[in-house]
């Protein structure tokens, strides 16, 4: 058994009547052939450390070559490419002032928000708007009636101070206009 270990000059020593390897030593690396001899060897240590396996250099399917990475691909990474996509679409139909089936929905919104805000600075309403009108005519009613925890009487009287700061903010805000052509989205 020593002569075979030096063959692969591996060295060693007899301690006790065992074989005792000196120093680890590095047979092989992951992705290299394994020889003869250390394939020997590994069978004499009981060692087993073999993999079978493919290893694919490129994937091809209908007259097309891929890189391996290709089969990698889960569906969560090809749906958030696709929805990457529809926002894109989006944006330039907003850009182009093109509608498309991907731009609609956000049109319909963005429209109805109009529609909100000039219900909420009018006399004009409709059945969607009548909560937002009875917020704004009121916004204490919409408060949670309980305390916050450890928070005492008067800190409700806070944040409704707190409310109408914040309201009173919003009156001095410049206008916008809500009517404006695409360049606004």
């Amino acid at each position: 058994m020593t002569s075979f270990l030096q063959a692969l000059n591996i060295s060693s020593k007899i301690t006790k009547g065992n074989i005792e390897i000196v120093n680890d030593v590095v047979l092989f690396k992951e992705g290299e052939k394994v020889d003869a001899s250390q394939a020997a060897l590994l069978q004499k240590l009981e060692i087993l450390p073999f993999s079978y396996g493919l290893v694919p250099i490129a994937v091809f399917d209908g007259n097309s070559l891929f890189a391996p990475a290709v089969l990698d691909i889960e569906d969560d990474m090809i749906l958030a490419s696709f929805t990457d996509a529809i926002k894109n679409t989006v944006c330039v139909s907003f850009a182009l002032n093109m509608p498309t089936v991907a731009s609609v929905p956000y049109s319909i919104l963005l429209a109805f928000a109009n529609l909100l805000a000039v219900a909420a600075e009018t006399e004009h309403t409709f059945k969607e708007a009548e909560k937002i009108k009875a917020y704004l005519a009121d916004p204490s009613a919409f408060a949670c009636a309980a305390p916050a925890a450890g928070g005492a009487a008067s800190g409700g009287k806070a944040a409704a101070a707190a409310v109408v700061e914040e309201e009173e903010e919003e009156d001095m805000a410049p206008a916008t206009n809500l009517f404006a052509g695409g360049d606004d989205y």
